[in-house]
């Protein structure tokens, strides 16, 4: 095995560390979209919630919630439930209740399983309740 050159490896580091930035950015406009999408459209929040609560949308969840071992992953597919829920709830969307209780059939199992990946899965809660305290208030 041959030692790599500093400069080498800098530029390595270099182009890993654009990707990243790069992919974010993009992952940051698909959000800006896909959140001015839910907010101003009711029939595009429904399609979202029906989509979410059908069984392709059940994996989805589950795998990229909570199997994803990528923060970054788990973070976004937690805003993107966050804001389907707040949408849900302006619009009044019949469907909110069962989207609440997909996410919720989730402690059964999954949760316990994947108990290092689910810090944004009690976010997306926590943040959604404060949102909805809020509104109340």
């Amino acid at each position: 095995m041959r030692d790599v050159p500093r400069s080498e490896k800098r530029f390595s580091n270099d182009a890993a560390s654009w990707r990243k930035l790069l992919i974010r950015v993009d992952t940051e406009e698909w959000m800006a979209a896909v959140e001015v999408l839910l907010s101003k459209s009711s029939e595009a929040c429904q399609w979202m919630v029906q989509f979410l609560v059908g069984p392709e949308g059940r994996e989805i969840i589950r795998v990229c919630l909570l199997e994803c071992s990528v923060r970054e992953v788990r973070t976004v597919v937690a805003s993107i439930l966050e804001k389907t829920l707040e949408s849900a709830l302006h619009f009044g969307d019949p469907g909110l209740d069962s989207l609440t209780d997909a996410l919720l059939s989730l402690l059964d199992k999954d949760v316990p399983e994947n108990v290092k990946n689910c810090a944004q899965y009690f976010n997306l809660f926590s943040n959604f309740t404060q949102r909805v305290n809020l509104i109340a208030a």
